[in-house]
């Protein structure tokens, strides 16, 4: 037995659709009316007091209490632990990395560990590295641009800079590329790191000299390491992206033969993703 089921005729008449809703456009009229009405509003708020000059020479709490924290910070500086301990500890140690490294290409000085390269050395190395990791095109862009600053008269200018530029890319590293293993190994660190990162990236770097200069005092250190903050990032990401993309069975081969995590890590993770990780430290020089 078979029983027929009648389909419902279609009556031709497509179901109501709801309007379309009016994309809302912002108008130059509009813009400026707004713009009436907050100074119209400000100048109610204010009564007319400072609404065609600021004062330059006021200054309110927050200002004075900026300089009630400096005096103290320049009192405490020699008799404070946290001073002894730590801060001039870390000053001390990277002013004489920047001097040591300035003393070397630049600038002669007394009992020297070792002998001063001077400025032919320096052109000289330069073209040599410019050479083993590049070509000889680029090795002749590099002697060529290193004489450049010679003949201009900048070359003391050109190798403090160099100093404190090599200063900095060496500390970064220091610290960018075990941190970035850390983060490529642990989702956690990686998500905790991560709103750091944008903002060491995203605060130009002048923004860091003057707290680091009342912690630091002016000088290689300070300059060093605002010059850090902002190029260790990139280091820290591609090191993260480089241990995460050794492919999983990779991994899962070394496990099965008994590895441990170091070995894993030294073994496989890092022989395998040392290429990006060179990117990650030349976007770290590029940055300083």
């Amino acid at each position: 037995m078979t029983v027929a089921i009648e389909k419902p005729q279609e009556t031709g008449s497509p179901l109501p659709t709801a309007p379309a809703r009016r994309a809302f456009k912002l108008s130059r009229p509009m813009v400026l009316g707004a713009i009436l009405l907050v100074w119209l509003l400000l100048f109610a708020v204010l009564r007319g007091r400072q609404t065609l000059t600021l004062a330059a020479a006021d200054l309110t709490g927050l200002h004075r209490w900026f300089n009630d924290v400096n005096d103290s910070i320049g009192a405490n500086r020699n008799s404070s632990p946290l001073f002894l301990y730590f801060f001039n500890e870390i000053r001390l140690v990277i002013d004489g990395l920047v001097t040591f490294v300035r003393d070397l290409i630049s600038q002669p000085s007394g009992a020297r560990p070792v002998p001063q390269i001077g400025w032919l050395g320096v052109v000289g190395v330069a073209g040599y590295v410019s050479w083993a990791v590049g070509n000889w095109r680029v090795a002749l862009l590099a002697v060529a641009g290193f004489t450049f600053m010679g003949l201009q008269g900048l070359w003391q200018e050109s190798m403090d800079t160099l100093a404190l530029t090599l200063s900095a890319v060496l500390v970064a590293l220091l610290f960018a590329i075990p941190l970035g293993v850390w983060a490529g190994l642990s989702d956690r660190f990686n998500r905790a790191v991560t709103p750091f990162l944008d903002f060491m990236q995203t605060m130009p770097t002048f923004v860091y000299l003057a707290p680091l200069t009342l912690f630091f005092l002016i000088g290689g250190a300070s300059a060093a390491i605002a010059t850090l903050i902002y190029a260790a990032p990139p280091a820290i990401r591609i090191t993260a992206h480089a241990i995460r993309s050794v492919p999983t069975t990779t991994v899962e081969a070394a496990d099965s033969l008994g590895a441990t995590r170091r070995q894993a890590l030294l073994k496989v993770l890092l022989p395998m993703s040392k290429r990006t990780v060179v990117m990650g430290v030349n976007q770290t020089i590029m940055a300083a």
